[in-house]
């Protein structure tokens, strides 16, 4: 049902991905990908970016950056405030 939507050259896909999954093994950018895989027409989010732990963080953003290239709009990353 959902690539029924996503097929529409209108439609703005946005991908919303758990910062602490690997971003190859996302399902929902596998999707995005197969249906816009210019990359036009997708934005992605990274979501839980505040759970990252130290050093961690830089490995995570390498690859969103790396990804980024695929997408025209690129990541946007979701942080909390934490009591840090």
């Amino acid at each position: 049902m959902v690539e029924n939507y996503c097929k529409d050259e209108n439609t703005i896909m946005l991908c919303v991905s758990n910062a602490l999954v690997d971003l190859e093994n996302c399902k929902g950018l596998n999707v995005c990908r197969k249906i816009d895989f210019e990359g036009k027409r997708t934005i992605g989010v990274l979501t839980k970016c505040d759970r990252l732990d130290i050093g961690q963080e830089s490995k995570v953003l390498k690859k969103a950056l790396v990804d980024s290239k695929f997408l025209k709009y690129g990541y946007r990353a979701i942080i909390n405030a934490t009591p840090q």
